[in-house]
């Protein structure tokens, strides 16, 4: 009986720190959860950062981020400006964004660069986009065939918003600007990416 006894209190005791070590590493889990929530885009302190999808290289080629969209930008409390395009060795799509930061989203407005072209844009060039609905569903700014780590930027049309002056370099180009009012960027996928020398943006007009 005494041997039967014993045995029982070993068990019991057995059982209790058993179920001790599980609650101590159900709290770590959710310590780590909580902190995980933690880590979004509206918590980083005011300053300049640069954010990238996943990186997805194409096999042939070396550099780990050659082929994905990021967003380098400037954070001062809840505003948020900064440029948002695709890296690859050639010409892609940029975008200018304004706005405020909820979580890991950006909810502002768009200034897209359309461009360089040799010859002057005209009005007319753009005016189908004056027959575009006034309040579509948002569709994929960054729905490009062929890029890696898009469907990231909701936009509704945009319109004209300026025409520029030619550019004063031994090619003259010439640039256009598309504003677009309803722009929402969600960066819950992306990584912080160490860098240096990054843009210092004050707003998109004067980028």
């Amino acid at each position: 009986m005494e041997k039967i006894k014993y045995i029982s209190i070993i068990f019991a005791f057995t059982c209790l720190l058993n179920a001790c070590n599980f609650n101590s590493k159900a709290q770590d889990n959710n310590s780590q959860n909580t902190e995980q929530d933690k880590a979004t885009i509206e918590n980083l302190p005011d300053g300049n950062y640069l954010y990238c999808s996943d990186p997805n290289p194409y096999p042939y080629e070396d550099k780990i981020d050659a082929h994905r969209y990021c967003f380098t930008f400037i954070k001062v409390e809840m505003k948020v400006v900064g440029g948002y395009f695709y890296t690859a060795p050639k010409d892609t799509p940029y975008i200018c964004i304004e706005g405020k930061v909820k979580n890991n989203w950006v909810i502002g407005i768009g200034y897209e660069d359309i461009g360089p072209s040799s010859e002057p844009y005209t009005e007319e060039d753009f005016s189908y986009l004056n027959e575009l609905p006034d309040n579509p569903p948002l569709g994929y700014w960054d729905d490009v065939e062929g890029f890696q780590g898009g469907f990231n930027l909701k936009v509704g049309n945009p319109s004209l918003y300026k025409l520029s002056s030619p550019s004063e370099d031994k090619y003259t180009s010439y640039w256009a600007t598309k504003l677009y009012k309803n722009a929402q960027l969600n960066l819950s996928n992306f990584e912080h990416i160490e860098a240096n020398n990054l843009p210092e943006y004050t707003g998109c007009k004067s980028k």
